[in-house]
């Protein structure tokens, strides 16, 4: 995921694109998570190239900033959990 790191903090529940950084900064636009690894694991429903859910995967291109962003902090934990998945797959 290449662009500006994203706060995960705030209150997004708005869905306003008129959030800004800790700093009062007006925070731009969010880059699609996806890295061209599009593979979904059934057993999880994640994709495990970006962690997204095929239904976020599908709402991206409607989504508003906020929301995007909502979805991208998900995704931390996510790939965490399918990386420890794969590590325990391979013993």
């Amino acid at each position: 995921m290449a662009g500006v790191m994203i706060g995960c903090g705030g209150n997004l529940e708005d869905g306003a694109d008129h959030e800004t950084e800790q700093n009062g900064a007006a925070l731009g636009p969010v880059e699609s998570p996806c890295n061209q690894v599009c593979v979904v694991d059934a057993q999880m429903g994640y994709c495990i190239g970006c962690g997204r859910t095929l239904e976020a995967i599908a709402e991206w291109g409607d989504a508003t900033a906020a929301r995007r962003r909502q979805i991208v902090c998900a995704l931390t934990k996510r790939l965490a959990q399918i990386s420890a998945l794969e590590r325990d797959a391979a013993r």
